[in-house]
């Protein structure tokens, strides 16, 4: 599938395995703050009441910088965090209940990517806000992704970001902002990831990052006001009738009724 990326031998229908003691490892914690950074950027765009955070993956990625007042995060597994246990594809909200939703690494790993992203639409607010974090097969976290010896790390699958934008498109959102960060390779040692360092001086546009943020803005349509039954003046029904008074003609008798009417303030 053109813009995707399946892990070998991984069946379609099975769950991926990801650690959690990943996100302590050398390389996890550079991702982990370098998606931190790039949503806390795209979020300052954001407004309105609730926000919710939608988690693929366990790990402490959070949005407390989140401008909203009411945040909770919804989630498959248990977590010190997670405010109710849910599938994706298949949210406890009513529609357009939250202005702006977040979704770290669950297109990765849903069975259904499209419907889980059609899922968090549905629940989003008209002009509120979409974000999306995932993994970028366009770099060497990606290329990491398809050694057959790291199985136990991978994610369900990778989409670009551009395949996701096209998505949020056909959902009725407008992409505002695509961020690319974490440009290191996924080193195991400290030492050497710090050798690395010179790839975050990369422009954050450049397509070749860890992971993309994309943030998106939910489009309605301006309602066309119409006047309401009671504010449209009834017509009246002027029957003009000739009068031949003083040997006129019918001519004359209509101007003379329409006359007597302007006089009747009619």
């Amino acid at each position: 599938m053109v813009g995707t990326s399946t892990a070998p031998g991984m069946q379609p229908n099975q769950p991926p395995v990801f650690p959690t003691r990943w996100w302590q490892s050398a390389a996890g914690r550079y991702l982990l703050e370098a998606e931190q950074r790039a949503v806390d950027h795209l979020l300052a765009g954001t407004a309105g009441f609730r926000a919710a955070l939608v988690k693929g993956l366990p790990s402490p990625f959070h949005i407390h910088r989140a401008p909203q007042l009411h945040k909770f995060v919804l989630a498959e597994f248990c977590g010190e965090e997670v405010g109710a246990l849910c599938h994706p594809d298949a949210l406890p909200l009513p529609a357009e209940t939250v202005e702006l939703v977040v979704l770290h690494h669950v297109l990765d790993c849903a069975e259904y990517p499209h419907e889980a992203l059609k899922e968090a639409a549905r629940v989003v607010q008209g002009s509120g806000h979409l974000l999306v974090v995932g993994f970028n097969p366009l770099s060497l976290f990606g290329l990491v992704h398809l050694l057959p010896s790291r199985r136990a790390r991978l994610v369900r699958r990778m989409l670009t970001a551009g395949r996701v934008c096209d998505w949020l498109r056909l959902l009725g959102f407008a992409p505002e902002g695509l961020l690319y960060g974490a440009f290191r390779p996924p080193c195991r040692s400290s030492r050497l990831l710090a050798a690395w360092a010179f790839c975050d001086r990369l422009p954050a546009h450049l397509p070749l990052g860890g992971f993309y943020a994309v943030a998106a803005r939910k489009m309605r349509l301006r309602p066309v006001r119409v006047a309401p039954p009671w504010f449209e003046r009834p017509k009246r029904a002027v029957q003009w009738v000739p009068s031949c008074r003083n040997g006129g003609s019918p001519a004359v008798g209509q101007w003379e009724a329409g006359r007597d009417l302007h006089r009747r303030g009619l």
